[in-house]
């Protein structure tokens, strides 16, 4: 099969562990993939079939995704997800074409690559998907992980950026700006207009945070992006545009040779990593500054400064804004991106959707193996601040019962939380939750509350594992957003809990513990059909007892009359079957000698429980 990276093989061990995650042989990713593919309702067909990857349209054999070019330049996507999703499933190549994210929902919905699944972090693009229907069956995206943009600089840091602005983004702009006047930096921007790169867009929002927060330094212009081109904001100089905040006079940004300000540097044509090392080694030919910044996505730093990116490494550069503060301009969410994944809808015209091959993909990306991968990925690559992908695709759940031991048909209650696992989201007041016993069967539900917990009561039926169960969700993020956005998060249960049901205390009589309903006969089947007062236990059964009663009269008899019973005999068990945790209900069936009245009794008995009798029922057998 032919690789997409020949410069560097993600197929080795030592290779993948040197950028700082665990290795998995391929069988324990089989197996972990199956267990997690089966609760998201996910298939996996023909794991011995191998296909090779063709030109154009997807096929049976290939996944093609498209989506924005930090998941690529990151190496996220030729490190990990493709070489752990290939072992999980060997019959499909997978391939992921990179672009600026308008590009990408462009070529998605005009199936332009013959892609399968779109994988996009820009809530606007991502409602419009969906709102025209190329997501299939008109599903929101599949929430992944997030990950957040950084503030790069050289390591002298002449703008304090460090000091002043380690954790509030406008400060630290408006402070590169301000040294940038003086002739003290440079900003090293990538530019761009309808097709503006995400970078771009966020770093035009930043700006016009600035604006908005009263901290545009003296001397500095900033214009207004119009908003086809991404909205924000960026610097201009004051003879392209004499008004603050007026329209910019490109529209989309400004032109490097006669609107920018002399500190403000646009990399057009630049991808991500290059308009990085740029800033490391701050050669442009502008503003006599060697001291440069740059605003980059955490993964594309983290991948170039582990050393392992052909692309190159970054030794002068260091992280100096980042973890945005909660009372900063814009909050602690201005620096956050939560990228989704999508099936394109195969019904749209162009479109050649391999989608039980989408389906297999998003499920292993959303599954706890898959998300162990990705957020392990570069956690720990040299002078790399932490692992640049957070895995967002489940909540998490906790769950506390209120007692760990219980008599048989008491209560328990079973408290804890449900966190949204993507910050700045509106958290998941509402949602059901399910409480799960042995066998896996739902025995109690509740509802988070606005402070993302719960409080659920519920009867045990046995000794056993529990569990806190939290079912897919699908949700609305931005109701009032034109289209409104939403999100799905995958199924998830809290650690399971162990429980111990005793017998009640005392005797349970007859009337207290089990009871028949119903007995018909025909042919000589005796049908018993019964009910029992608490739930069964955990191994728990019951048996059908028999003593005859007597011969029913000879034909020409007087009517009702009958031979005297043969003595009082004593009742015997002639048949049993066994019940699951938690049934109520029973049917027992035998064939009995006809000619008979018989007396009959059904006793129930399980583990760790007192044996208790049915009163008996007479029932003639003809």
């Amino acid at each position: 099969m032919e690789r997409h990276y020949p410069e560097r093989d993600p197929s080795r061990p030592e290779y993948l562990e040197s950028l700082g995650y665990k290795m998995h042989s391929d069988a324990t990713i089989l197996t972990r993939v199956r267990i997690w593919a089966k609760a998201l309702g996910v298939a996996l067909v023909g794991l011995l079939a191998l296909g090779v990857a063709g030109a154009g349209a997807d096929t049976s054999a290939t996944v093609r995704i498209v989506g924005t070019s930090d998941v690529n330049e990151s190496g996220l996507f030729q490190n990990v997800i493709e070489p752990r999703f290939e072992a999980a499933f060997p019959q499909y190549e997978l391939s992921y074409t990179p672009s600026s994210e308008s590009a990408a929902a462009s070529n998605a919905e005009a199936g332009t690559g013959g892609p399968s699944v779109l994988l996009l972090h820009n809530q606007a693009l991502e409602s419009k998907f969906v709102a025209g229907g190329y997501s299939y069956e008109n599903q929101y995206g599949s929430a992944l992980f997030y990950s957040d943009y950084v503030l790069a600089g050289t390591t002298g840091d002449v703008a304090d950026v460090a000091a002043n602005g380690g954790h509030d983004i406008a400060r630290a702009f408006a402070d590169v700006a301000a040294a940038g006047v003086t002739g003290g930096t440079t900003f090293l921007s990538r530019g761009g207009t309808i097709t503006a790169p995400a970078s771009t867009i966020e770093e035009h929002a930043i700006w016009k945070l600035v604006f908005d927060s009263g901290l545009t330094p003296a001397g500095v212009t900033l214009c207004s992006v119009s908003e086809a081109d991404g909205g924000g904001m960026a610097p201009v100089t004051s003879a392209a545009q004499p008004t603050p905040g007026g329209p910019c006079p490109e529209s989309g940004t400004v032109n490097s040779a006669t609107d920018a300000p002399s500190w403000y540097h646009l990399s057009a044509g630049l991808n991500q990593s290059a308009n990085v090392i740029a800033a490391n080694n701050c050669t442009v030919p502008v503003n006599g500054s060697t001291n440069c910044y740059a605003l980059t996505d955490r993964g594309t730093f983290n991948y170039l400064m582990s050393g392992n990116d052909p692309a190159g490494t970054i030794s002068n550069l260091a992280v100096l804004s980042a973890d945005q503060s909660p009372t900063a301009p814009g909050g602690a969410s201005e620096l956050l991106t939560h990228f989704h994944a999508y099936m394109i809808n195969p019904a749209k015209s162009g479109e050649t959707v391999n989608l039980q091959g989408a389906r297999d993909l998003v499920g292993f990306l959303a599954s706890p193996f898959g998300q162990g991968q990705i957020g392990s990925y570069l956690a720990s690559a040299g002078k790399s601040p932490g692992a640049p992908f957070k895995p967002d695709a489940a909540p998490a759940v906790t769950a506390a019962p209120s007692t760990t031991s219980v008599r048989a048909g008491s209560p328990v209650t079973v408290t804890g939380s449900v966190s949204d696992p993507e910050p700045g989201y509106p958290g998941l007041a509402g949602q059901p939750v399910i409480v799960r016993g042995p066998g896996g069967g739902q025995l109690a539900s509740g509802l988070i509350d606005a402070h993302g917990g719960y409080s659920v009561a519920f009867t045990p039926p046995a000794s056993g594992s529990y569990e806190v169960a939290v079912p897919a969700i699908s949700r609305l993020v931005e109701p009032a957003a034109v289209p409104p956005f939403g999100d799905l998060l995958a199924p998830t249960a809290s650690a399971p809990f162990a429980l111990t049901v005793t017998a009640a205390e005392g005797p349970r009589t007859s009337a207290e513990g089990v009871r028949v309903t119903r007995v018909t006969v025909r042919k000589g089947l005796v049908t018993v059909t019964g009910a029992l007062d608490s739930p069964a236990g955990q191994g728990a059964g019951v048996a059908l007892l028999v003593a005859r009663a007597g011969k029913l009269a000879q034909p020409g008899k007087h009517r009702g009359a009958r031979t005297a019973a043969a003595g009082k005999k004593k009742a015997k068990q002639i048949a049993k079957t066994a019940l699951a945790a938690g049934a109520t209900k029973f049917t027992i069936k035998h064939r009995l000698p006809r000619g008979f009245r018989y007396a009959l009794q059904v006793s129930y008995a399980a583990p760790g429980q007192s044996t208790v009798t049915s009163k008996p029922k007479r029932v003639a057998v003809p």
